[in-house]
């Protein structure tokens, strides 16, 4: 039943739940749970909660309060572990908020740079502006040199031209008319005289040219004023979006505050509701009428108990059987399982012998085979041996019967014929013919001849006859000394084989032995198979009498768990208001975190804005000083254009001299030409350098323009970036107005639920002091005689409070005593599962009669192949003696070979 002891209270002390326990220990599903705390100490209750220290135990486990704190325990985790995970989602949220910190910072990281790269580019401008200036200096100064020392030298040269011309004018007065050189000179003097109007012409349209320059690069320099005083506007306009923005800074920095204020008084309004929860937790006189609802409740369970362990002895009675004979069941299986060990011992031996006798049998079969080899070899060389013996015996046989007469024969022969010879030669001498001498005479040398040869080769032939026969005699001892040692070897092989065949014939029986041994072990198997089935079944039906009496078990239970309903939706209000509680400090905590993360993005704000402040300071002080040269560049620019005015005038009066007199202009030409070269070369050099001049300075406004209008787009680009930060800090605190709204909405929910809450915590309090211990009969002592019968019914109370408590005792002592007996059946059957059942060695048996099978298979396919083997040696013994007999054959007739040639 899953009941556990109840520690005992101290002496003299009252027990009340606290509402912090309870919080702590309730479920979702508000299981009603109790703990003890002390109170206040009793004098008058002191003996009495000695002597029923037991019985409370007793009570509380008879009302089911251990397993209650357990359940309340396991659910109140769940609701810690579902407190952690919202916790970890608002710890995830504040990473993402230290993420966009971070992004905040690498954000300004990169506005710092920019400024830097842009105090960077305006000390670059500065020099550019510098460099221009001092060009715009030097050129002043050249045209300062000009008109300090060319006009005034050319201003002496030309009043001396012109005295010598009022000279030479008074000398053609005085004197007579032109002569030819004279009018030669004049027309010389023309001609160059309208050279240098040419060249005049020339110079006025090139200063002409320069002027029209000027005027064009004074238009430039308008332009880039005007875009100068645009970027002005533009920062200006930019100031005011910065002041704009920190305007809605300052307001929203002032919203917070507010919020900060609103948030102390919220936790003032929360303080307050803790005062009042304190003070309505006086309010617990009403769960007196559950109490004794309660009491009655508490008779009609005792009843239950009752039967219930009336059951659990019967039960435990047949526990005790049924224990026993799985005790029995267990030894039987430890001993097959010896048997099967020491079995499977056995035939792993038989296997390991089985393989070394098949490995000695091919070893065997291939000796057999080799000696099977030598033995046809010997048969056959002995067979042509006894052959080779055979011809030369008939050979010999032949000779000795027919050729040594025939010799004979010849020899008679000869000698009949060496005397009839002689006959003839005695003849012939007694005739006395010389012819007929010398014809007889070569016929007889021929003759004598031929039989000589005869007699050699028939001596030779008896000669080499002998020999053979001498050798074949000896090849004939050698080889029957050979079939010996052959015959002694196969007698040794046959002994061996014969042994092998031995142990072989005891493997099979030893075999036979074992397939006894595996069906008397599978009939054993069976008979056990066949008992726990049995037992199952008996295991089985009591099995089914302990689910009838855990059905009744519950039926009690639920009967108790319908009173407790009430009590767990009590516990299951409390927690739910401690989690809105909870979830609303979490809310003020990530609302805190907000706020901090808030002003610190204010801060960084107010740094940027500061900084672009002093950039705009640098900025406006850079271009006072810009328009300051430009305004210096512009008037020493007039000052030049006076003073290249007054110079064109002067050249306007110097060419205003048509009228006067050609002989000065002759007489002034080799003067002039020099002089005017001289002017003309030293102004175009001096154009042409301000040109140069003019259009590097061009170049270095153009870039000035081009840096101006970048950082004009960055600026833009910041300008858009600050308004984008406005918009998510307006977002946000339409966002914090939004959960401050939500929040009051919760708070006003939060203090209806606590006030709820309190009302139930002294409920509970109570039931919870009045189940914990029976009545007090010496409060009632005063009823004794004034009430006798309220006194008799509480005394009836009193003793039935006290057998509930001791039946509670003894359900829970026999309920662990049902735990321990179920831990030994599941490790019983643990171990009965662990062991090798009856179906796992009949698999083994099989497998071996498998194995068995096939290794008598693979002896008979080794037989089969044995005898292929032998009739294959047997074939080729065949082909090695009719080669052999070949073999004598070719060595035969070469031996007659060698002999005829001899």
């Amino acid at each position: 039943m899953g009941l556990e002891t109840y520690t005992k209270p101290s002496q003299g002390s009252d027990f009340l739940p606290t509402s912090h326990e309870i919080r702590n220990d309730a479920s979702d599903e508000g299981v009603f749970v109790m703990t003890a705390v002390p109170g206040v100490k009793d004098d008058s209750t002191h003996q009495r909660e000695e002597d029923t220290g037991q019985d409370e135990r007793d009570f509380f486990q008879e009302i089911g309060y251990h397993d209650f704190v357990k359940s309340f325990c396991v659910e109140s985790d769940q609701n810690l572990s579902e407190d952690f995970a919202k916790l970890r989602a608002k710890a995830n949220e504040c990473q993402e908020l230290k993420r966009s910190l971070d992004d905040l910072e690498s954000n300004l990281k990169t506005v710092r740079k920019e400024a830097t790269a842009s105090r960077e580019r305006d000390a670059i401008e500065q020099k550019q502006s510098d460099d221009l200036l001092e060009q715009i200096r030097e050129m002043e100064d050249r045209a300062i040199m000009i008109e300090t020392m060319l006009l005034p030298q050319a201003r002496q040269r030309i009043q001396e031209m012109e005295a010598n011309n009022a000279e030479i004018q008074r000398k053609i007065l005085k004197g007579p008319g032109w002569t030819e050189e004279q009018e030669a000179e004049r027309a010389q003097l023309a001609e160059a005289y309208n050279q240098s109007q040419n060249e005049a012409d020339e110079i006025n349209n090139r200063m002409s040219t320069l002027r029209l320059s000027v005027q064009s690069k004074e238009q430039k320099v308008e332009s880039l004023v005007k875009q100068r005083d645009q970027l002005n506007f533009q920062l200006d306009m930019v100031e005011e979006d910065m002041a704009k923005a920190n305007r809605n800074m300052l307001a929203k920095k002032q919203a917070v505050d507010n919020e900060r204020t609103k948030h102390k008084e919220w936790e003032m309004n929360l303080e307050q509701l803790k005062s009042e929860l304190s003070d309505l937790d006086k309010e617990r006189d009403e769960a007196k009428e559950d109490a004794d609802l309660v009491a009655t409740e508490v008779e009609n369970i005792r009843a239950a108990l009752v039967n219930v362990a009336n059951d659990h002895t019967n039960l435990i009675k047949s526990h005790a059987i049924t224990t026993d004979e799985l005790e029995a069941i267990k030894k039987e299986n430890i001993d097959i399982t010896c048997i099967n060990a020491e079995m499977s011992k056995t035939l792993d031996l038989k296997r390991s012998e089985h393989r070394l006798l098949l490995k000695e049998r091919s070893k065997m079969a291939k000796l057999l085979e080799l000696i099977d080899q030598k033995t046809n070899e010997t048969e056959n060389e002995r067979k042509t041996l006894e052959n080779k013996m055979a011809a030369i015996s008939v050979e010999t046989a032949q000779i000795e019967r027919i050729e040594l007469p025939m010799l004979a024969k010849e020899n008679e022969t000869s000698k009949r014929e060496i005397r009839r010879l002689l006959m003839e030669l005695q003849a012939i001498n007694r005739k006395g013919s010389l012819g007929q001498y010398c014809t007889s005479l070569s016929s007889l040398k021929n003759f004598a001849l031929y039989l000589f040869l005869t007699a050699i080769s028939s001596i030779i032939f008896a000669a080499g006859i002998k020999k053979a026969v001498h050798e074949s005699e000896i090849a004939k001892a050698r080889i029957d000394e050979d079939l010996e040692r052959d015959e002694a070897r196969l007698e040794k092989l046959l002994d061996t084989c014969k042994e092998k065949q031995m142990q072989l014939n005891n493997m099979k029986a030893r075999n036979r032995e074992l397939e006894s041994a595996t069906a008397c072990a599978e009939e054993k198997a069976n008979r056990q198979r066949d008992r726990c089935e049995v037992e199952r079944e008996e295991h089985n039906k009591q099995s089914k009498v302990l689910m009838d009496l855990r059905d009744d078990i519950r039926n009690t239970k639920r009967e108790f768990g319908l009173h407790t309903e009430q009590i767990r939706k009590a516990k299951s209000a409390i927690l739910r208001a401690d989690d809105l509680i909870s979830k609303e400090h979490s809310r003020l905590h990530r609302i805190n975190e907000e706020r901090h993360a808030i002003e610190n993005d204010i801060k960084c704000y107010n740094e940027q804005s500061s900084d672009l402040k002093s950039r705009r300071e640098k900025n406006a002080i850079a271009i006072d000083n810009l328009c300051r040269e430009i305004d210096s560049a512009d008037k020493r620019r007039e000052e030049l254009r006076k003073q290249l005015r007054q110079s064109i005038c002067e050249k306007d009066i110097i060419a205003s001299f048509p009228n006067r007199i050609e002989l000065w202009r002759v007489l002034t030409y080799s003067l002039t030409t020099p002089m005017l070269s001289f002017i003309q070369g030293a102004q175009v050099v001096a154009t042409q350098a301000e040109i140069d001049r003019m259009q590097q300075n061009m170049k270095s406004l153009q870039s000035a323009l081009e840096l101006g209008s970048h950082r004009f787009t960055c600026l833009k680009k910041e300008l858009e970036e600050a308004h984008q930060r406005n918009q998510e800090l307006l977002d946000e605190n339409r966002r914090m107005n939004e959960m401050f709204e939500i929040q009051k909405e919760q708070s006003e929910f939060l203090a209806q639920l606590e006030y709820d809450i309190s009302r139930q915590r002294g409920k509970n309090q109570l039931l919870a002091i009045e189940v914990g211990r029976p009545i007090n009969l010496h409060r009632w002592r005063h009823i004794q005689n004034s009430d006798p019968v309220k006194w008799s019914l509480i005394e009836k109370v009193h003793k039935l409070q006290k057998q509930v408590i001791s039946s509670t005792d003894r359900v829970a002592s026999q309920s662990s005593i049902i735990e321990s007996k179920k831990k030994l059946l599941a490790k019983l059957k643990h171990e009965v599962s662990n062991q090798s059942s009856v179906e796992s060695i009949k698999s083994q048996l099989l497998r071996l009669k498998s194995n068995y099978q096939e290794l008598n298979k693979e002896i008979k396919v080794n037989d089969l192949e044995l005898q292929q083997m032998v009739e294959k040696a047997e074939c080729l013994k065949g082909e090695v003696l009719q080669l052999e007999k070949k073999r004598l054959e070719m060595k035969s007739a070469y031996i007659v070979s060698v002999i005829g040639s001899h």
